[in-house]
Parts: structure tokens; sequence; C-alpha cells
């Protein structure tokens, strides 16, 4: 596990629950 695959992982899911909360509330 490497740090660039943790920062990536960390983007994406912000990114992913960032769209996710738009489009319920």
């Amino acid at each position: 596990m490497t740090f660039y695959w943790y920062c990536e992982s960390v983007i994406s899911g912000v990114l992913f629950w960032s769209v996710w909360g738009s489009n319920v509330l």
C-alpha cells in the first residue's frame, strides 16, 4: 500500500460522498 494509492483513495472517497450528499440534499 503506497502513499500515492492512499491519497487517491481518500480523494476519490471525498468526491464520491460530495456527489452523493448533493444528490440526496
